[in-house]
């Protein structure tokens, strides 16, 4: 699924020439680090290809475009192969066309290629602690994670999510909540530990649909445990996983394998509020760039598919006039350095792409 509609702008398609020299230094070149991993393409070696090419998209905004790809792969998946797109600032107008001003040094923000069915979703953090200051850890199953009490996350009201909540005081005591997230209408489900007054009980609540199985960490199947028996005596955890009559499953945990003071006690719990399509307030998404990545095994992962986290960061660090194409159309050399995550198509996995690439891309007289 392409979150840019690209509509031809004349023969704009074109290979960049390569060194012609296997002694010379590539000129185009990206150096990648994927999840830790080092991966490195340069035109020119090892049957490597720079296309550059420009396109106006369906909103009549100009696109530059920098493909590194193996030459004799053409296909949309070409495999270990890397395209960056940049969108200009507005629409394309002839007259007024100045590439100078369209590429410039700088940041540049990541396009946020929200779907139509995307909506906001605020999260509450309504943990209970004995000590009034925590830690909050969230990860939203989508490949955001945050760190305040009450974050914002997006979503696609055609998936589930598991989203879970891990809280810490600073005694030791710490609890994690995973909820299930179904925004369309399902409405998913939660488990909720909850301790007796004097600490002899531990039961769990759950909004499922009934019948509920439970299954605790010490392998018990009851809704109420002896708080004795339910921790375990190898690392001090409580935690129990409920699954309802459909099938939902959510789980909740408390760890005290830390020495606590006297009656710290924290249990994690979130609620959650549907708001509105993100889309709105940022409709357009001009001057903003996109990258896909193709792995060996020809999976396309691209950065515009959530909001990317805050420490991301795509910067043009240089440009220069670079030669005329075969077909006598301009193109300039980018040096670019970035930081993002890519997602798969079908959202269920992620990788962080960090790097620094020199890319071509070609624009109109």
């Amino acid at each position: 699924m392409m979150a840019i509609m690209l509509v031809s702008y004349g023969c704009e398609k074109v290979g960049v020439p390569e060194p012609v020299s296997v002694d010379e230094e590539p000129v185009f070149v990206a150096d990648l680090d994927i999840d830790g991993s080092t991966v490195s393409f340069s035109a020119g070696k090892e049957n490597y290809f720079m296309d550059a090419s420009f396109e106006q998209d369906d909103a009549g905004v100009l696109v530059f475009v920098g493909t590194l790809r193996p030459k004799d792969c053409v296909a949309r998946k070409c495999p270990n192969s890397l395209r960056i797109v940049i969108r200009d600032f507005e629409k394309f107008d002839p007259a007024r066309f100045n590439v100078d001003a369209s590429l410039t040094r700088g940041q540049v923000p990541f396009f946020q290629a929200y779907q139509s069915d995307s909506v906001r979703v605020k999260f509450k953090n309504s943990s209970v602690s004995s000590n009034a200051a925590f830690k909050s850890q969230w990860q939203f199953g989508n490949g955001e994670q945050a760190e305040i009490p009450n974050p914002v996350a997006v979503f696609s009201v055609d998936e589930t999510y598991r989203v879970s909540l891990q809280i810490s005081s600073q005694f030791g005591c710490r609890s994690e909540q995973v909820q299930t997230i179904d925004l369309s209408g399902a409405g998913g489900c939660y488990s909720r530990l909850a301790l007796s007054e004097n600490d002899r009980k531990v039961g769990v609540r759950s909004n499922g649909i009934r019948p509920l199985s439970y299954e605790w960490s010490n392998g018990m199947v009851d809704s109420v445990a002896a708080f004795d028996a339910a921790v375990s005596s190898a690392n001090k955890v409580i935690s129990v996983t409920v699954t309802d009559a459909e099938g939902c499953q959510s789980s909740s945990s408390i760890d005290f394998s830390r020495l606590m003071r006297d009656q710290d006690r924290c249990i994690a719990h979130f609620e959650y509020e549907r708001q509105g399509n993100p889309m709105v307030s940022d409709r357009k998404n001009w001057g903003k760039a996109t990258i896909q990545y193709v792995d060996s095994n020809e999976e396309l992962f691209r950065s515009n598919v959530f909001r990317q986290p805050t420490d991301a960061s795509f910067e043009i660090l240089s440009v220069e006039d670079f030669v005329e194409n075969e077909k006598g159309q301009r193109t300039k050399k980018l040096e670019l350095a970035f930081n993002c995550l890519l997602w798969n198509e079908d959202h269920s996995k992620h990788i962080r792409l960090r790097g620094k690439s020199v890319f071509a891309v070609a624009y109109p007289d």
